[in-house]
């Protein structure tokens, strides 16, 4: 009752003022400033600001001869009405018969989370708080209160079970899909699009439920945004509309076009939910922002010209704002996909598209450096599908884009992918939500339990563990020390480390009133796994007095017996005994949480792991975050040098880092707890768990080719260009010579072989004056596109 009585207040007050916005609709034919045909999201008839805070679910509905956009304020559920005429998106009143006009069906809370209009039965459906309810699509009218009734609950358990999806979901956006007479909504939980009918149930068509993934969840399981979709009909042909993001991209920031049918188009067969190559991004309107709805306006400005409605939450340079863009389907298609996979150092790169094109140029950029280099993919511009193997690329973490333009000569927005190569690559990812324990959904602490070759995961609410074998299969799950159930002090479980030597687990602990308390315990059998308590809890004392430090993970260091932690609060790491006592100079002389500094970063940065030690070195693996962003998305690996005395030891600050990892582009996550560093032979591997996506990953940490520099043309890596060099190709060639160090150097014309073409173009350049080698050339670089390889050079 007070949500309603609210909104009848604010809407009452808001009446009065949107009258003139009424006055101002005519009846007339409505215009539109763009050309009578567009590509897909190429031009913006008409913006206008929004009055409210949060613009979210919207749909276009008609009254009598008009029709009005209908948009759902995110924050209090209040609906404005818009009309269009004269390239113009007006904010139109209801009039001052009715005051009820901006109220949502339920009052301020819940808000709705979707809006639609069913064209067969002339009604508005609403998506509020997982239930279904219909009302009449003339929101001005005075009864329209009376008029709201509840239709359904949307089972979303039953479709968590139908699924098989980790738990169950949410209900997000709704549309009305006219040629099956079916609902098709969003569950914001799992990231799928699912049909339902006016009982609320998901639909079965054959084995399963009709649906699909979001196009931007990662293949590796973690999460994306998209909360709103939108169905369309253009030229026959059915789509939906979707806003997209990934959750790296940290919001929805795109709107691609699905199909919302099966079949054969264009010569290449579709099905629900695959992407058209049609797209566009919010930043080709707005420097930035939030798409948080959508809605499709057929024939807006005529017969065949068609529109859509993106809400925009604006940004803190802008306010939200309401767009329209062209949604006409144009003659030519962009990509329908474009993926980048990475195997070793090299990636393979697969694209598709339902037209044939002109050109499509793909670029490499290594997120390390900024560099930018062409991709040479030589695509033939016929439709479907192809691939391109970019071959010996350095370990590092990069982004591809791929740019198609049509025959026409318009040029699609870039599809891009980014990946990890080398080092730092992710060869498996596991969920740790599990259907049987429902409770347990945020996975924190982590460590590898080598006695049993298996990695252990902490929940951090309910402090129970989950076991995993190296592989990322599900081993079991016991209670941990304190588990809520059974401990008495009030905390969460933020850390968990594994002593080789008496295979025992120490946990950590983080109170609610700031204190910080550690468990010894052992792994035990018996028909179940349970633990054994060691001796009694102890409190770790704060190095420093710091103000209510926030511990993270914790790594046992055997060169000393001691274990090292993360204090988040205040970006410092130190050293104490399982005891709980400082060891060391770890109370004098902290060991910095590299590149993060602060509360708010190093709440991201709980990430810690022992690589090496010994008497003379510690190497750690740290979780950090640039100064400049709001989480911890990288992995450094730090050398120290030390001293232990007495078995006491000191660390020497600073340290030097080894190299970086890019967690978010090899992970699809943002937020990361634990992590465990395991050897397998000659392989190295991270463990990390991200608590964002709910998930474990395995990285190879093992190091690939180094990209190194060359002078191309030295052929025999002396460091000098000279008459020897052309004459040990030619000896390589047809006296069997040694191979070129560097095979690289070694091709002149860069073409990919080494023939007698590059020794004559060497003797050219060198008494003819011809044409230089290829680059990198004179200067030292690299050459990552060829199949050649490179071992040995005098370049640094």
């Amino acid at each position: 009752m007070y949500g309603l009585a609210r909104s009848l207040f604010v809407a009452i007050l808001g009446a009065g003022m949107l009258l003139a916005g009424a006055s101002r609709l005519r009846a007339q034919v409505p215009q539109c400033q763009c050309a009578a045909v567009n590509p897909f999201g190429s031009c913006q008839v008409a913006v206008a600001n929004y009055p409210g805070q949060e613009p979210g679910a919207a749909t276009v509905a008609p009254v009598g001869a008009q029709r009005f956009l209908y948009v759902v304020d995110n924050s209090d559920g209040f609906v404005y009405r818009f009309a269009f005429a004269n390239n113009q998106l007006t904010l139109n009143g209801c009039g001052a018969s009715s005051p009820l006009c901006f109220v949502s069906p339920l009052g301020s809370l819940p808000t709705p989370t979707g809006l639609t209009f069913n064209p067969d039965d002339l009604l508005l459906y609403w998506a509020i708080g997982g239930q279904l309810f219909r009302s009449t699509a003339d929101i001005a009218a005075v009864d329209f209160l009376l008029t709201v009734e509840p239709v359904a609950t949307v089972d979303m358990n039953d479709l968590a079970d139908l699924l098989g999806l980790p738990r169950a979901g949410q209900l997000g956006g709704i549309t009305y899909h006219a040629k099956r007479n079916t609902f098709w909504g969003v569950d914001v939980v799992n990231d799928v699009y699912f049909e339902f009918g006016l009982d609320g149930k998901p639909i079965i068509d054959g084995d399963s439920v009709r649906h699909f993934v979001n196009p931007r969840k990662s293949p590796l399981g973690p999460g994306a945004f998209g909360d709103t979709i939108a169905y369309a009909s253009v030229d026959g042909v059915d789509f939906f509309d979707i806003s997209i993001g990934r959750l790296t991209d940290g919001r929805p920031m795109m709107v691609e076009r699905v199909f919302a049918d099966e079949g054969t188009f264009r010569d290449r067969e579709f099905t629900f939910g695959d992407p058209v190559g049609l797209n566009y991004a919010l930043s080709t309107f707005a420097g930035a922002g939030t798409v948080t709805g959508l809605a499709y306006w057929s024939d807006t400005c005529g017969v065949g010209q068609h529109t859509e409605v993106l809400l925009d939450a604006g940004s803190a340079d802008g306010p939200p704002r309401v767009r329209m863009i062209t949604a006409d389907f144009p003659n030519d298609t962009g990509l329908a996909d474009f993926e980048c996979t990475p195997e070793g150092n090299n990636v393979t790169l697969r694209w598709s598209t339902f037209s044939p094109f002109s050109t499509l140029q793909v670029t490499r950029t290594d997120l390390s450096t900024g560099e930018t280099k062409d991709v040479p993919v030589m695509a033939d511009g016929s439709a479907g599908e192809s691939t391109f193997v970019d071959r010996n690329v350095s370990d590092s973490a990069y982004r591809y884009a791929a740019v198609l333009t049509t025959n026409g000569g318009f040029a699609y927005p870039a599809k891009t992918c980014r990946v990890v190569v080398g080092r730092g690559t992710a060869v498996a990812s596991a969920s740790f939500i599990r259907p049987e324990t429902p409770e347990d959904t945020l996975p924190f602490g982590m460590t590898y339990v080598g006695s049993r070759d298996q990695i252990l995961v902490a929940d951090f609410v309910t402090g129970n563990g989950h076991l995993f074998d190296t592989d990322l299969e599900f081993r079991g799950r016991f209670a941990g020390p304190f588990n809520r159930r059974q401990f008495f002090i009030i905390g969460t479980t933020a850390g968990v480390a594994w002593v080789e030597s008496s295979d025992e687990l120490l946990w950590l602990l983080n109170g609610a009133d700031g204190s910080n308390f550690v468990q010894r315990t052992r792994l035990l059998d018996g028909g179940s796994l349970r633990i054994e308590r060691i001796g009694d809890l102890a409190r770790i004392r704060s190095p420093l007095n710091l103000v209510r430090p926030l511990l993270g993970d914790i790594a046992h260091d055997p060169a000393v017996d001691q274990f090292w932690s993360i204090d988040r609060n205040n970006g410092v790491a130190f050293s104490f005994r399982a005891d709980g006592t400082l060891s060391g100079d770890s109370f004098t002389m902290q060991v910095p949480n590299p590149r993060t500094v602060g509360a708010a970063n190093g709440i991201g940065g709980g990430a810690l792991a022992v690589v090496e030690t010994s008497p003379n070195t510690l190497v750690l693996d740290w979780g950090v975050g640039a100064a400049d962003e709001d989480f911890a998305g990288a992995l450094d690996r730090i050398s120290y040098g030390r001293v232990i005395r007495g078995g006491e030891d000191s660390v020497f600050v600073p340290g030097q880092r080894e190299f970086t990892v890019d967690l978010v582009t090899a992970t699809g996550s943002r937020l990361f707890g634990g992590t465990a560093f395991v050897t397998k032979g000659e392989d190295e591997f991270q463990f990390i768990v991200a608590w964002d996506t709910r998930r474990i990953f395995k990285l190879d940490m093992s190091e690939g080719i180094a990209g190194k520099e060359f002078v191309r043309g030295d052929a025999n890596a002396d460091g000098v260009l000279n008459i020897s060099d052309p004459s040990f190709i030619l000896a390589f060639l047809f006296k069997q010579g040694g191979p070129p160090p560097c095979r690289d150097a070694a091709d002149v014309d860069d073409d990919e072989t080494i023939n007698i073409t590059d020794a004559v173009v060497l003797f050219r350049y060198l008494f003819q004056a011809g044409q230089p080698p290829q680059d990198p050339f004179p200067e030292c670089g690299r050459d990552f596109d060829a199949g050649l390889t490179c071992e040995v050079t005098t370049c640094p």
